[in-house]
């Protein structure tokens, strides 16, 4: 805050601005402040330091319109012209009349409205020297809001006379923004119509260069507008001949009810259609793409239509001949695809039959050759074992009976360590015949699994198929360095002996169990890498079901099947796995063994990260689903 300058030596000190007594001085509380907005700015003018302070003491808690009072000071009229020019959005000036000079304020007065222009800002002049300026020439000459002496304007008459003020300035900025905006608006509405006019002649050399038919029509169906196209069509050298006019005076009856259904539809539920319609011209039938849309005033409601129809009758031609010709070209195609799908299965199951025929052979070849020199070891082993006993037993009667004996057959029981060597020695020929029986399990695990010592069809055990091609994966399953195996769990049910063909079905648990296996594998690596910690595990289940039939489940807890991919696991060549790793035929295969040649059912429930389970179900005989010759072929 700038310091009062001392007063000059013409004038006399003016009088403070106290209340009188009785009044109320309107002092700020002690209560909290009043949160508020913007500010009203007020321009204090007077060379006396005290008028300015009393004068911010008694506003201090004034606010109207929720905008509170932001005070400027100026202790001379240089000064307060200076603020008024960098300032235009001040709302009051309280102004003292004599200052600088006795007409100082008033010069303030007539620079703010001639040389500034501004007829906004709120004029109030005090003054203690009434006499330098009196009141009625001055509110005659010059425009000012109200003129009082600082001993008269006491608190409540300022607060008074400063909402009047702010009042008349809140009205007065009012009545400038509006009528700035009015002129805004009309030079606007100018604009507009002139654009609409430019408007309204590009859409209507738009409309007429078109080949298309435009039309506009009212809520009544009366046309509004059209282009030169559509006159002509409706035989009119004008388009003036059909504006006013609705359609039942252009069309037959019957066009024009289905022309005038359509379009009531279209103005009652405001939707836009596009449609094809046909329409009788001369001797023919025209076909027309139409599109009707609402016509909507400015506040959305519909006071009509909007259309465009443009003729598509040779277009239809040409398309219902393509169409012809598509559907036998598609047709065509179809054959072929089914052909060459036919022929690619018939001979992926044509290699893999003949790769199951080899290799059964070799199976049951390798099979027969080693059973003979493992039976004769397994048959001699009994008796090598009864021979050994007897010659033991006799070694021990020596003992007994001749414990001295000659020094050479004393070292020569101490080199051959003969007391371990009676204890070992059965115990190794014990070990010669477990290992005779289990490569007897294996040889006959690998006859069962090919199946080639016994009739196509034949009543078999399904369970002993199973197990047989649980032996061959022996070594997929069995715990290695930093693999821990996969646990099986067999929950076998009481069935019967299964017609079937033995070898195909044992060719199916052969796919998917090694299809569980495989994904077991490869989640393992995942949850290795992620440090959790589960027990990988196939569970195989069989059980009787109704109607003479049985129903063999194999369930995994691996990562499971998307959805996706479950839809296509039966097609032929579908496969997820890398190239070169799989034909993408083996559940193809599969599928159609039980089906096609068991007449059953094979399908999947798999959750993803839950594991996947298949089904087979397939009748106890097949002579009760096919004939007896198709059985036999």
């Amino acid at each position: 805050m700038q310091t009062a300058p001392n007063s000059s030596a013409y004038s006399q000190p003016d009088e403070l601005m106290f209340a009188e007594e009785g009044e109320e001085i309107l002092f700020a509380t002690e209560t909290e402040p009043i949160s508020v907005g913007a500010s009203w700015k007020v321009l204090i003018v007077d060379d006396d330091l005290e008028v300015h302070e009393v004068t911010k003491l008694v506003l201090m808690d004034f606010v109207l319109e929720g905008k509170s009072l932001t005070f400027m000071n100026a202790y001379s009229a240089l000064e307060a012209k200076q603020l008024m020019q960098a300032h235009s959005d001040i709302a009051i000036v309280l102004l003292d009349v004599v200052m600088e000079t006795e007409h100082a304020g008033l010069e303030v007065v007539r620079f703010i409205r001639e040389e500034l222009n501004n007829q906004l800002v709120r004029i109030i002049l005090r003054t203690g020297q009434p006499g330098q300026a009196p009141e009625r020439k001055v509110v005659v000459d010059y425009s000012i809001d109200a003129y009082k002496t600082k001993t008269e304007l006491t608190s409540q008459k300022l607060f008074i006379v400063m909402v009047t003020a702010l009042r008349a300035f809140s009205t007065m900025k009012k009545m400038l923004e509006s009528s700035r905006q009015l002129e805004q608006e009309i030079v606007q509405r100018q604009q507009a119509e002139a654009a609409l006019q430019e408007s309204y002649t590009l859409l209507n050399s738009v409309m007429e260069a078109l080949p298309d038919f435009i039309l506009v029509k009212d809520l009544q169906g009366r046309y509004v507008m059209v282009n030169s196209n559509l006159a002509r069509f409706l035989g009119k050298s004008l388009v003036e001949e059909v504006v006013g006019k609705d359609d039942t005076e252009l069309f037959p009856l019957a066009t024009a009810d289905q022309i005038m259904q359509k379009d009531q539809t279209v103005m009652t539920t405001g939707v836009m259609e596009t449609f094809e319609e046909t329409v009788p011209y001369q001797d023919s039938q025209r076909t027309y793409l139409t599109t009707k849309t609402p016509w909507r005033d400015a506040h959305g409601n519909i006071i009509g239509l909007i259309a465009i129809a443009r003729d598509i009758s040779d277009r239809k031609q040409a398309e219902e001949c393509l169409r012809r010709s598509e559907t036998q070209l598609r047709q065509r195609t179809e054959q072929l695809e089914q052909t060459l799908q036919e022929l690619g299965q018939t001979q992926t199951q044509l290699v893999q039959s003949a790769k199951m025929s080899s290799l059964g052979q070799l199976v049951a070849g390798i099979a027969h050759e080693i059973n003979n020199p493992i039976n004769f070891i397994f048959g001699n082993l009994t008796h090598a074992s009864e021979y050994t006993q007897g010659l033991l037993e006799l070694v021990e009667l020596y003992q007994q009976n001749c414990p001295t004996c000659q020094p050479h057959i004393q070292q020569k029981i101490q080199e051959i360590d003969l007391d371990f060597l009676s204890q070992d020695l059965p115990k190794v020929l014990q070990s010669m015949q477990t290992g005779s029986q289990r490569i007897q399990e294996i040889v006959y695990s690998l006859r069962v699994f090919s199946r080639l010592d016994e009739a196509e069809v034949k009543g078999v055990n399904i369970h002993e198929g199973i197990d047989s091609t649980l032996m061959i994966l022996q070594n997929r399953l069995k715990a290695k360095t930093g693999y821990p195996g996969i646990e099986v769990i067999k929950a076998y049910g009481q069935l019967p002996l299964i017609e079937c063909y033995a070898g195909q079905l044992n060719q199916v648990f052969m796919n998917i169990l090694s299809n569980a296996i495989e994904a077991l594998e490869e989640n393992l690596v995942k949850e290795q890498q992620s440090d959790h910690d589960s027990i990988p595990t196939i569970t195989i289940c069989t059980e009787a079901l109704p109607n003479h039939r049985v129903a063999i489940r194999i369930a995994d807890n691996g990562p499971g099947i998307p959805e996706a991919v479950q839809q296509r696991l039966f097609d032929p060549f579908f496969t997820t796995k890398a190239v070169g790793k799989g034909t993408g035929m083996g559940l193809a295969i599969s599928h159609q063994i039980v089906t096609e040649k068991h007449g059953g059912q094979l399908y999947c429930c798999s959750t993803p990260t839950k594991g996947t389970e298949f089904t087979i179900e397939i009748p106890v005989s097949i002579q009760n689903v096919f004939p007896k010759e198709r059985v036999n072929q």
